[in-house]
């Protein structure tokens, strides 16, 4: 057995290093809830805010432009993922369902 755990290890290691990225990405999680929490705690200073799934948060004012950058980063570095640019648009990122769908896309668990 010791001469096919060389084979099979080596296997492994060279899978996750062709999609380390991937991998991170399937087995991410963040939930909507955990977004709403972020929002409500370090966006908006206030917990008791309520922020409907469905709510427009951009259009309405809740969130402004450098909160939006703000929450890119979050979402970068919560789920190992680098959103570009052109993928920072109101349609991703309007409300809470949009965020996770947009996330989601991107291979990202958000249950």
């Amino acid at each position: 057995m010791a001469a096919d755990e060389p084979t099979m290890n080596s296997g492994v290691e060279h899978r996750s290093s062709e999609s380390q990225d991937e991998v991170l990405q399937k087995h991410s999680i963040l939930s909507i809830e955990a977004i709403r929490q972020y929002i409500q705690s370090d966006l908006l200073n206030d917990t008791t805010i309520r922020i409907d799934s469905g709510q427009d948060m951009l259009l309405s004012g809740m969130l402004d432009s450098l909160n939006i950058i703000r929450l890119v980063t979050h979402i970068e570095s919560e789920c190992k993922i680098t959103i570009p640019p052109e993928d920072v648009v109101l349609e991703n990122f309007n409300s809470l369902n949009d965020i996770a769908r947009y996330i989601r896309s991107r291979g990202v668990s958000t249950d």
